[in-house]
């Protein structure tokens, strides 16, 4: 989705006052792009993305979020979110060894069964 409006697009689609009409339009149940436009091109593709793109970065926890310089910075907050779903990812490995869902063959025969 990157292209030479794909800086002006995700600007305004993280604008607090474009996160605010999003909301709106998906709290209320209506269109965000009315439907007597001619056809829907890549940029509103790319804008409606985006919207929910930054409208899920506000939805983090405020201790998650990243700084508002990093997401004013397409290639800053690209870069924090790769990192952020690595965080994620090693997270979640870490509570199903945890939890006991990461036990190997061996240790499941190794069990006594009292039968």
């Amino acid at each position: 989705m990157e292209g030479p409006t794909c800086p002006f697009i995700r600007k305004l689609a993280s604008s607090g006052e474009w996160q605010q009409r999003y909301r709106v339009c998906l709290d209320s149940n209506v269109p965000i792009v009315p439907s007597f436009l001619p056809g829907v091109n890549d940029n509103t593709v790319s804008f409606l993305h985006y919207l929910e793109f930054y409208k899920k970065l506000y939805e983090l926890p405020e201790e998650e979020q990243p700084p508002e310089h990093i997401i004013n910075n397409p290639i800053l907050c690209d870069e924090w979110l790769r990192v952020y779903i690595s965080k994620m990812k090693q997270k979640q490995r870490q509570m199903k060894v945890s939890s006991g869902k990461g036990r190997g063959k061996v240790e499941r025969e190794s069990i006594t069964n009292f039968d």
